[in-house]
């Protein structure tokens, strides 16, 4: 039985006819934490999009989870596959409160979701208060607490693939321990995780990563 759980096959990713990112292939097995390396302006959240299905870009190459092709699927039914983006700028959407997104989106992971004993656990890695649920997603919230919650919302879903994008940007020292938790629990439970930073510092606190360099169009 194969540990693979994403392969991007020779991707190469357009926009309006000019090239973002040429010949990517990859491999993330279980549990697998790759960084994703390359100055602006390579094509590091271009791949993120594309990869959760952005219908913006135009697609060459295939795009394999868990052994099954999802290229021509749209956002949605990726994310019911088991893909989820962390945006680099989670949006405030006043009037919608987290425990209307959270049911939202259980309803989207069905029974892959966390249980009540692994939410518990989750609050705690994350050191939120529950009494935040009940508040509009974001609306209000500092930098660092929109991060947060994005951070809840990942981990609560439990996806096969995590998309992370630049979670680390205006982070102070105990938010970035707070992201290595979340990290490091999300890979005990086999996702693969995948992250843009332009700080590589606190990566090095993180065990047995691989690192592809757009720029220099690596394979692993």
């Amino acid at each position: 039985m194969t540990s693979s759980i994403l392969q991007l096959r020779s991707l190469t990713i357009s926009l309006d006819s000019k090239i973002i990112v040429k010949d990517i292939t990859l491999n993330a097995n279980l549990g697998d934490i790759i960084i994703i390396k390359g100055p602006n302006g390579a094509g590091k959240t271009s791949l993120f999009r594309a990869i959760a299905g952005d219908n913006k870009f135009d697609i060459k190459g295939n795009i394999i989870l868990k052994g099954r092709n999802i290229t021509q699927l749209g956002a949605y039914k990726r994310a019911k596959a088991g893909i989820f983006l962390v945006f680099q700028e989670p949006p405030s959407l006043p009037g919608i409160s987290f425990n209307t997104l959270f049911r939202e989106t259980l309803s989207v992971v069905g029974n892959d979701r966390s249980t009540k004993k692994e939410e518990k656990i989750i609050f705690k890695i994350l050191e939120i208060n529950q009494d935040k649920m009940n508040r509009n997603l974001n609306d209000g919230f500092s930098g660092g607490e929109k991060k947060k919650m994005e951070l809840l919302q990942l981990l609560l879903a439990k996806p096969k693939v995590a998309l992370i994008d630049e979670i680390d940007s205006g982070m102070d020292a105990e938010g970035i321990k707070l992201i290595v938790e979340a990290i490091n629990y999300l890979r005990s439970k086999g996702t693969a995780i995948l992250i843009i930073t332009h700080q590589q510092h606190w990566t090095s606190l993180l065990s047995k990563t691989k690192t592809i360099n757009l720029k220099q169009q690596t394979k692993i």
